[in-house]
């Protein structure tokens, strides 16, 4: 069969290439990981030069690609916070407000928070524990520690949904 043969000739002519890239760790983050890679291609004139040709596992990892989540379900808790006191269902009209607008353009430029910063955070919040003030500091931490924080220009703050 000639379109067999040819088909075979046109497939052994092609070369294979397995990229390497950052693979998702679960099974649940495919989408997610789209969205990673689709804002590196877009950020990087370079990006897609070499796809393929050399390693491209520095790009990103699982730890931003759940950062990245957190921060989409912040976004949509926040509009739906928003939608609900405005009464407003158009997401055009919510972004009108220039602080909603903000906080969700910071929210999906922002990148996981140094691990650094963590540590230092745990510092400071190892001696706030244990000072005089033990017990109040104690239920200020857990809830510190539990809500989604917004890169805001120059400095990292916790935000909830509702403030906006």
């Amino acid at each position: 069969d000639e379109t067999g043969s040819n088909k075979a000739a046109v497939m052994a002519a092609l070369k294979t290439i397995e990229p390497d890239v950052p693979k998702q760790a679960n099974g649940y983050d495919c989408g997610i990981f789209i969205i990673e890679y689709l804002l590196h291609l877009l950020q990087s004139r370079s990006a897609l030069d070499n796809l393929g040709l050399t390693p491209h596992r520095h790009w990103f990892g699982q730890e931003a690609v759940s950062h990245r989540r957190l921060r989409l379900r912040w976004i949509a808790q926040s509009l739906q916070a928003a939608a609900r006191r405005r009464s407003e269902v158009d997401v055009g009209q919510l972004l009108l407000d220039e602080r909603l607008r903000t906080a969700v353009v910071s929210a999906l430029r922002d990148q996981p928070r140094p691990k650094w910063l963590d540590e230092l955070d745990q510092n400071e919040l190892a001696g706030m524990e244990s000072s005089s003030h033990a017990e109040a500091s104690s239920d200020w931490t857990q809830g510190l520690r539990k809500r989604p924080r917004i890169a805001l220009p120059g400095r990292w703050e916790a935000w909830e949904p509702g403030q906006l």
